[in-house]
């Protein structure tokens, strides 16, 4: 495991990955936020997963909560190191994942690579990213690229092109009873 992290290139695109990523602190308080919009305010949109936030989380927690600061910092410090442009977060969510969960690839633009989705140009996004706060089993991280299975480690989080098409995996129901996977899910786009 490398404190900085690695980068290697799927499709001759971007995607960088760090562990260890907050204290253990900064992690706990933000499960505790995801789980509580989990429960509170759920995404309403029924096209999105069961068990998904709304997409503006990162708006109210970064006023109040140091965790979620130190988060946006760290990954701020990420794009610096590898000359990410500049640009803003779009979105931001919680999702745990169930049985339930509808785990299609897809991409954060429209018509890429014969993936079609109808989304709000707004939404449209340069760099997804990808927090694993809860992952008891790195193995189910996320395909980035098709069949492409990158580790999914606990406090670790993967940065990439958004064209790239990317999908949660298909975990075992016996593992999900052991416990939730929480992630958080980030659009940024360039300015």
């Amino acid at each position: 495991m490398s404190l900085y992290g690695t980068r290697s290139y799927v499709m001759t695109k971007m995607i960088i990955s760090k562990q260890n990523l907050l204290s253990e602190q900064d992690r706990l308080s933000i499960i505790k936020d995801i789980e509580f919009e989990l429960k509170h305010n759920p995404s309403q949109n029924k096209n999105k997963p069961l068990y998904q936030t709304m997409v503006n989380i990162h708006e109210k927690y970064v006023r109040i909560n140091k965790s979620w600061r130190n988060l946006f910092d760290k990954i701020s410090k990420i794009f610096i190191e590898n000359k990410i442009k500049k640009g803003r977060f779009t979105t931001c969510w919680g999702m745990k994942q169930s049985k339930k969960t509808n785990n299609c690839y897809h991409t954060h633009l429209p018509n890429v690579e014969g993936l079609s989705r109808e989304i709000n140009p707004e939404h449209l996004s340069d760099i997804s990213i990808v927090y694993y706060a809860q992952n008891k089993y790195p193995k189910y991280g996320t395909y980035i690229g098709i069949g492409n299975l990158h580790e999914g480690v606990q406090n670790s989080i993967v940065i990439f092109d958004a064209s790239i098409p990317h999908r949660p995996p298909d975990i075992p129901e016996k593992v999900l009873q052991e416990e939730d996977r929480l992630i958080l899910a980030m659009d940024f786009k360039y300015d």
